[in-house]
């Protein structure tokens, strides 16, 4: 999105050197109005002109608003000490009044990074203080990875792709960067690319109002100013990928989605084989987070055990106790294909046998995989398989929401089941990475 910068008391050579560039110039006149302009627009960076404005705003700044960065545009009577006097007052640059607009713009590009680092870490660490993310549950240096580059990436605004095995969360972390950007109170849309193409095509670009009919507004535009999220972009046909390119490269707007990616799927491997467009693949994945299996992090299974039993206690209205160290063992030991959500179905499945009691190893309805001979290899597969469905079912109930415009009891109608079925099955949605 266009970089929004406040001006204040800027003289107007300043405003004509910057007209026409690719900022949102928003002008200030004195300090109170910078400070509710501040509050109204949430601006990148602070323009200061120095000493007009003064050394008493851009300490006031530093105070109210300790995160924000502030440049002092200097007149030209300011010498040496009005640069140290501007700097120690919480300006990060200062930039001569005489400097050509080459240079005042590759100035501020420079500010506008380091604001962007600043709201990286200031999202970080607002990410670990909510319970190590609670969304995204576990300590594991990989997940501490994942988590920074969430925050590094929201601070963008490009393509991002999400890329993991089934059930490693990638849904979740596409929620995370839409919450986490600057177009979080605008819409999150999620379409999914395994459906035929004709409906794929509808669902996404809308229908056409025809004679006697009714149109139909596609999520594209409906997703406009927000984040829109390809599922499984792996899945989408060929000969829908071009208008997804075209899409992508069209002109650009601040009501413009920004495009999201998840894939379970080697695309690579699909471009080599001539599967995906490889200039698809290269727009979509600018940025790339991959998700490791659980199993490459086995050290966060008790934690999210533990929060998914906290979780289900509050959902069946029970104390639920911890896992027993056997179950934690037996957990510890299982291959789980299906990754958190099949450790959370585990875990729930598990939590309606203990009726409130400890889960102990007896009510988890599985075993330690077999290291050898032919039953292990069929329950790996079978594993498998359930992960695999259980995707499947969470894609046609949000299918079915999106047909009827969220509305809980027709999409309980086209699914065949009740109302508290259909709820019960977006609170574990929910619930599950």
């Amino acid at each position: 999105m266009t970089p929004t910068i406040l001006l204040v008391d800027a003289p107007p050579h300043l405003v004509r050197a910057l007209t026409g560039a690719e900022l949102r110039l928003v002008p200030a006149a004195s300090a109170n109005e910078a400070h509710a302009r501040i509050a109204e627009v949430a601006p990148e960076l602070v323009l200061v002109a120095f000493p007009r404005a003064g050394v008493e705003l851009l300490s006031s700044l530093r105070v109210r608003w300790p995160e924000l960065v502030c440049v002092a545009h200097l007149s030209e009577s300011v010498g040496l000490a009005g640069t140290a006097e501007a700097l120690r007052a919480g300006a990060i640059d200062v930039i001569s009044g005489a400097a050509p607009r080459e240079e005042l713009l590759a100035r501020i590009e420079k500010a506008l990074e380091v604001a962007a680092l600043r709201r990286s870490r200031r999202c970080l660490r607002e990410l670990e203080a909510r319970d190590r993310g609670a969304a995204l549950v576990g300590q594991s240096p990989a997940l501490q990875q994942i988590r920074a580059r969430i925050c590094a990436a929201a601070a963008g605004d490009g393509p991002v792709l999400i890329t993991g095995e089934t059930g490693t969360g990638k849904e979740l972390v596409a929620r995370e960067l839409h919450r986490w950007s600057a177009r979080r109170e605008a819409p999150l849309r999620i379409v999914s690319c395994t459906a035929a193409s004709h409906a794929f095509e509808e669902e996404l670009f809308g229908r056409e109002r025809e004679r006697g009919g009714a149109g139909r507004r596609g999520v594209l535009e409906a997703a406009a100013g927000g984040t829109l999220v390809l599922d499984e972009v792996g899945e989408l046909e060929l000969g829908l990928q071009g208008q997804i390119l075209r899409a992508l490269d069209g002109p650009r707007s601040e009501r413009d989605a920004r495009w999201l990616a998840t894939s379970s799927r080697d695309l690579t491997r699909l471009a080599a084989a001539g599967q995906l467009r490889a200039d698809l693949l290269q727009r979509i994945a600018e940025t790339t987070i991959h998700l490791p299996p659980l199993r490459q992090r086995r050290e966060d299974i008790p934690l999210l055990a533990g929060h998914f039993i906290a979780q289900l206690g509050v959902t069946l209205g029970v104390e639920l106790g911890r896992l027993d160290p056997r179950a934690e063992a037996l957990l510890l030991s299982h291959p789980l294909p299906g990754n958190v959500r099949q450790l959370r179905n585990l875990i729930e499945q598990a939590a309606h046998r203990a009726r409130g009691g400890t889960i102990t190893a007896e009510l988890i309805d599985t075993q330690p995989a077999a290291t050898e001979g032919p039953l292990g290899d069929e329950l790996e597969r079978v594993q498998r398989r359930g992960a695999e469905l259980l995707v499947e079912e969470e894609r046609l109930v949000r299918t079915a929401l999106r047909r009827v415009d969220g509305n809980k009891t027709r999409a309980a109608a086209l699914l065949r089941i009740s109302r508290y079925a259909l709820q019960r099955k977006l609170r574990r949605f929910s619930s599950a990475q």
